[in-house]
């Protein structure tokens, strides 16, 4: 495989479905595609996803990559919440690894421009470096941060009705999620924050 490639990690948000919003995106866009994400995925399997990628055959031909960071706790609560602030140590755990791969993991795979969005807004329980902050979600220094997170345009707003739904998403929210990407790419963005709260509105 020579063709310049869009690598996908992530949890049900980003697994394939016909028509959803990544196809809708790729369609209008020159890239071979490579789906790696599954319903149901932590963090943890994100983070190993990442640190794998530089051993893939295919490395060199990696221009973009799309990652949504899932909840790190989603091995170990069964029936419950997956947002349970309580197993604090997983939280603080998973901050210091997104700075790991802020600092040197993304610098290190240089020629890939990653594009980051969060499943589940678990982020907001940590303090930020200064004194009496909070920090609402994570933000990446040389690469693109989405937000909000993908829970709260879906689950948070209409509750369990997303959950039969491809990825999650009503029809109109695929669309605007696929523009939004689509304008990311051909922008040639290299970083800074995209804002996903127009995804709420309804038509």
């Amino acid at each position: 495989m020579s063709k310049d490639l869009i690598y996908i990690i992530g949890d049900s948000f980003f697994q394939e479905h016909k028509n959803n919003w990544l196809e809708r995106c790729f369609s209008k866009l020159n890239y071979d595609i490579v789906n790696l994400a599954n319903g149901g995925e932590s963090f943890w399997k994100q983070f190993d996803n990442l640190e794998c990628l530089s051993e893939d055959k295919n490395f060199s031909n990696i221009k973009y990559c799309i990652v949504g960071w899932s909840d790190p706790c989603r091995p170990y609560i069964k029936g419950g919440s997956v947002n349970d602030s309580s197993i604090d140590f997983e939280y603080r755990r998973a901050v210091a690894i997104l700075r790991y791969v802020n600092k040197i993991l993304y610098s290190k795979y240089s020629h890939i421009k990653f594009i980051n969005y969060f499943c589940f807004p678990y982020l907001p329980t940590f303090p930020a470096p200064k004194w009496g902050e909070q920090e609402s979600y994570f933000t990446f220094d040389n690469q693109i941060t989405c937000f909000p997170s993908m829970y709260d345009l879906t689950y948070k707003i209409y509750g369990e009705a997303c959950q039969g739904k491809d990825n999650h998403l009503s029809g109109n929210q695929h669309e605007e999620m696929s523009n939004i990407l689509y304008s990311t790419i051909v922008s040639q963005q290299r970083s800074g924050i995209v804002d996903l709260k127009k995804v709420t509105y309804e038509k």
